[in-house]
């Protein structure tokens, strides 16, 4: 009798632990983007292996696939632009972006209206800002604007996004 009563509860305890599993899996089945990750991040692919990463919702950054020199010449960093990433625009040679501050507190929103202008030369790796439009604006006046994209928004995840 003790036999079948133990062997009732290690049933009783394998369905128990069976049911939380799925609904474990069920749960975060229903969290996940339209990519399959938790979490929302994406990767926006541009010209030469560079790419606008959403990293969380608080970091929107221009990354390299390689590494790159930083100010310190021990440290490398696949970070082009640390800023958070508004909206960017680009050719096949140009990203021009729009970044502004994240505020320290979670709790304050991020003004996506208040922004500094970027211009990345991606077969060069020459970043050159802030700007202001207008100087952005100049200082893009002798590329052709035609090869441009029109200025992409970064949230929502834009259209062409995917996940790494």
């Amino acid at each position: 009798m003790r036999k079948l009563m133990l062997g009732v509860h290690i049933f009783v305890i394998i369905v128990w632990l069976l049911i939380i599993g799925f609904v474990i899996v069920l749960w975060s089945e229903t969290q996940k983007d339209d990519f399959g990750n938790i979490g929302g991040d994406w990767h926006y692919d541009l010209p030469n292996q560079y790419k606008i990463s959403h990293v969380n919702s608080r970091s929107i950054v221009l990354t390299s696939k390689d590494p790159l020199p930083t100010n310190d010449p021990n440290k490398f960093s696949q970070i082009v632009c640390e800023r958070y990433v508004v909206r960017f625009c680009y050719s096949d040679r140009y990203v021009g972006l729009q970044c502004t501050d994240v505020p320290d507190k979670y709790t304050e929103q991020i003004d996506r209206n208040n922004t500094d202008y970027y211009l990345f030369d991606t077969n060069t790796a020459e970043f050159k800002g802030p700007f202001t439009q207008e100087e952005y604006e100049l200082e893009t006046a002798d590329i052709s604007q035609e090869d441009f994209t029109l200025w992409i928004e970064t949230d929502p995840k834009p259209e062409g996004a995917h996940w790494p």
